[in-house]
């Protein structure tokens, strides 16, 4: 990637004040980064957590990654993804909210050869300056190593300001100078302006790591099995899209009162079906209103909008099964008997409504013939609801689960058993659902992956 930098130099003194024009250098100054994306972009990993996933980079030769702390915060699944084909299990080292840094352990061998990025010492960071260009690296919008340009436009204590971009997925990404040494770590971006902690910071936590605080520290060695790193094919998936459907295949739970949960139950297919559905019958009535003398054997109202739709979205269209446990809302108690205090004073009155979160999702387990499916991401993700409108009032928050499967693992297999298990009870199944073989969902899954697995 070639980027051109238009430095403007005053050659004027700056001792006497003068009408004449000063001169500009004219010929800017090119900065090739592609050596540096070739050091750099290797050392720099995919943090995967419960929420998600973030970016990190590798700090120390025993497999330590330099994060954020609101990337691992809270989290009971962490995973590090070393390169495309290879996902690791993680342990937390240190974590420091105060200055939303962490450092994570990874399995050493994992990172056999690989050299850390290195920090500037004190004294350059000393005389760091605003106006530097950096390079910014992580893994936003699904993607790996992802590097972007800027300069630092304000430097303060413990943090710094620029117009690198970074967007989701790049928190605990390195920023860099021209040099590949690590100057900040990706904080946010709002806009224009991104943030970042200036890298003395995670220096000084890397430190004050002891040898002991590495060596007892557990961790799993094993690579995780991990999804194809190929997203669904998009010719398939477009011709898929077309194929008539029934929705209540994937979602049960809606209409079940004692489940306090909804589930869906998605393929690509699938979310392209659910997304693209309106659009369809819309292109369709266009069409159709242009009557018989315009009829276009060739067309097909998927191509008005799919490769729009399909890059937008491309994120979430993984070779996966993915399940999606979200938590029922009802009225709370106090609503529901002033609703009926406010009846039986005047009938017709009403005041507003409360409503709350009927359940906090906890853990998803699915069996297959009485084993076992061990999920390849088992997220759970916070859910906050502030909804402040006339006569409803929606302010709650609780836990939902959004569980990856490999589609193998659906393929075969007659009987498949989905336990959800609640956080008050979480020893217990809050429910079981049962699908045959043969029922409408597991053959709807069977179908949209059929002929694009990889034998």
């Amino acid at each position: 990637m070639r980027i051109a930098i238009a430095l403007l130099v005053l050659t004027a003194a700056p001792t006497a004040l003068s009408n004449e024009k000063l001169p500009l250098l004219t010929q800017p100054i090119v900065y090739d980064h592609t050596n540096l994306y070739e050091e750099v972009s290797p050392k720099v990993f995919k943090v995967f957590v419960d929420k998600g996933y973030g970016s990190g980079f590798l700090v120390d030769r025993r497999g330590l990654v330099g994060t954020n702390h609101h990337v691992i915060a809270n989290t009971r699944f962490l995973a590090v993804q070393v390169s495309e084909d290879l996902v690791v299990p993680a342990e937390i080292i240190v974590s420091s909210a105060r200055y939303d840094l962490g450092i994570i352990k990874i399995g050493e061998k994992h990172v056999n050869g690989v050299e850390p990025l290195s920090f500037l010492s004190k004294e350059e960071e000393d005389a760091f300056r605003e106006g530097t260009p950096v390079v910014a690296f992580g893994s936003p919008l699904g993607t790996t190593s992802l590097a972007t340009q800027g300069i630092i436009s304000k430097i303060e204590k413990a943090s710094m300001f620029g117009d690198f971009l970074i967007k989701s997925g790049n928190s605990g990404g390195p920023v860099v100078n021209h040099e590949g040494r690590v100057v900040g770590v990706s904080t946010y971006g709002l806009d224009d302006i991104a943030g970042a902690v200036r890298a003395g910071y995670l220096r000084k936590l890397l430190e004050d790591i002891e040898d002991d605080d590495i060596a007892m520290l557990p961790i799993d060695d094993e690579p995780l099995r991990w999804l194809p790193a190929e997203r669904y094919p998009t010719e398939v998936l477009k011709e898929k899209i077309m194929e008539p459907w029934d929705k209540s295949a994937l979602l049960y739970g809606t209409k079940n009162a004692s489940l306090k949960f909804s589930v869906s139950i998605l393929t690509p297919v699938a979310i392209g079906q659910l997304q693209t559905e309106d659009q369809l019958k819309q292109a369709e009535n266009r069409y159709k209103r242009r009557g018989r003398k315009i009829h276009d054997e060739s067309y097909h109202a998927v191509d008005e909008m799919f490769y729009e739709w399909h890059r937008d979205a491309a994120s979430e269209l993984a070779m996966a099964v993915t399940v999606i446990v979200m938590p029922k809302k009802t009225e709370t108690w106090g609503s529901i008997l002033a609703q009926g205090i406010m009846s039986g004073l005047s009938p017709g009155l009403t005041t507003t409504r409360s409503y709350k979160y009927r359940g906090e999702f906890y853990d998803l387990r699915i069996f297959r013939d009485g084993e076992e499916i061990e999920p390849v991401y088992p997220g759970r993700v916070l859910e906050e609801m502030d909804v402040k409108v006339p006569m409803i009032t929606f302010m709650d928050e609780a836990y939902a689960g959004m569980y990856r499967y490999h589609p193998e693992d659906f393929m075969e297999g007659s009987k498949f058993e989905f336990n959800i298990y609640e956080a008050r009870n979480p020893e217990k199944p809050h429910n079981t659902k049962v699908f045959l073989s043969g029922d409408d969902t597991i053959r709807k899954i069977r179908s949209d992956f059929e002929g694009v697995l990889k034998q």
